[in-house]
């Protein structure tokens, strides 16, 4: 049986910056790649109540020089 949580996929970095704005006072693990996260949600060594993805924050694909 998996952990009980929110997922959110915020779509923009706006998008990403309100949502942790909004769930401050809230236990939540950013996801991005997340193979361990996902590891330690699933054996309940982590149980939060909010996981954020960043996968498709467009914004935050790749590095970029300017």
């Amino acid at each position: 049986m998996y952990a009980d949580f929110d997922l959110v996929l915020p779509g923009s970095l706006s998008e990403l910056l309100d949502v942790l704005a909004d769930t401050k006072d809230v236990e939540r693990m950013i996801l991005a790649g997340g193979t361990v996260t996902l590891v330690d949600i699933r054996s309940r060594k982590e149980q939060p109540a909010l996981v954020v993805g960043l996968d498709r924050v467009a914004e935050l694909y790749g590095i970029r020089g300017e």
